[in-house]
């Protein structure tokens, strides 16, 4: 349940951050980042299906239409995918986080309306999108990939529905860091009107304690 303390920008923040967090572990789960089709210059041919994700690949491989090959898994993986991978899960952790922060800042009237909260919520906003951003970097730069074992063959690799998605993610992620930060900026601190309401109340006390006396 809302608290009366909670803004409009407050309740969307909660909206667009599980939307973002959504979309990133979709995207990041799904092995579509980059794939390709293409055929082993071997005899005899061999025709290649693959298909590239942050957590594992997935190779297929027929010869004359029949199944030689099909499985999935990291075995064999480069190092910048290993490195995207570790950017990604970093930044879902952060997404995790945001997402607690802005949860607790709509119901918990203790925090709702609180400064550190709400930039806690830029912070990790701010930290999922920069890691994703990082993560697709990686993928979007090293998609032209030479064959092993060595083969005068290097595959241009086409961006996948999850690579998308994953982006999706990291854009939603850059417009809750804004609408976060303008939430921040443009209503007060509920610390100021603690001591505004603690002085009003003492100010009261002092008064009616003089008129009695």
């Amino acid at each position: 349940m809302p608290c009366p303390q909670s803004t409009a920008l407050s309740k969307l923040n909660v909206f667009i951050s599980l939307l973002a967090l959504a979309l990133y572990c979709v995207g990041g789960a799904i092995s579509q980042w980059i794939k390709a089709k293409f055929v082993l210059p071997v005899t005899p041919p061999v025709n290649l299906d693959v298909h590239m994700g942050l957590t594992e690949s997935c190779r297929k491989a027929t010869v004359m239409g029949n199944v030689i090959s099909d499985k999935c898994g990291m075995e064999g993986a480069r190092d910048w995918q290993k490195a995207a991978t570790g950017l990604a899960i970093v930044g879902a952790v952060a997404g995790v986080v945001g997402l607690i922060f802005a949860v607790l800042n709509l119901t918990v009237s203790k925090v709702a309306g609180r400064r550190w909260i709400k930039l806690a919520v830029v912070a990790c906003s701010l930290a999922s999108a920069g890691f994703m951003a990082g993560a697709l970097a990686l993928y979007g730069t090293n998609k032209k990939i030479q064959v092993r074992p060595p083969l005068p063959l290097e595959v241009d690799f086409d961006i996948g529905w999850a690579f998308i998605v994953s982006a999706a993610s990291a854009g939603l992620y850059v417009i809750l860091t804004l609408l976060a930060l303008a939430d921040t900026c443009c209503t007060p601190d509920r610390r100021g009107e603690f001591h505004r309401t603690n002085k009003t109340e003492e100010a009261t006390i002092h008064f009616t304690n003089s008129v009695v006396s």
